[in-house]
């Protein structure tokens, strides 16, 4: 059917093109956290950690986020070195600690937060509120027949 097959090459397409967008923002992020003591991957283990619902353990963020609970593990003793977060006794749990994230960790957090700000309003100064929901809506459609492939 001719539909179908346009409708494939187009969603190939349209893949390609968020490929692309990752390989971009990859770079952004890299930027973004030039000279800030930090990774792009301890920056992301950061915002988990001082998200709103925490604290928690290093395996409830690992889950947050889909990861290995060994790699968020590996990232959060390097920001425990650098003093961003600290790990405490879990009532809840005898070997279990919580992560909670340091006065130094929020402040470096607002300043790489100020940065992606100014970042994301000059990408979206040319862009209509209504086509970016209507990526969005797509993008997430496609994410979950990604999710339930099986």
């Amino acid at each position: 059917m001719p539909g179908e097959r346009n409708k494939k090459q187009v969603l190939g397409y349209l893949l390609e093109e968020c490929s692309a967008i990752h390989r971009n923002l990859t770079t952004t992020v890299r930027d973004l956290t030039r000279d800030s003591g930090v990774t792009a991957a301890q920056w992301g283990i950061l915002g988990v950690f001082a998200g709103p619902k925490g604290p928690f353990t290093v395996a409830e963020a690992a889950r947050r986020i889909n990861q290995s609970r060994q790699s968020v593990h590996g990232v959060a003793d390097l920001l425990s070195e650098k003093g961003l977060i600290e790990y405490r006794s879990d009532p809840n749990h005898r070997r279990a600690k919580l992560v909670l994230i340091t006065a130094q960790g929020r402040t470096l957090l607002r300043k790489l937060r100020t940065r992606q700000t100014r970042w994301t309003r000059q990408v979206a100064k040319d862009l209509k509120i209504k086509d970016i929901n209507t990526a969005l809506r797509s993008i997430r459609q496609i994410h979950q027949h990604l999710i339930n492939r099986d």
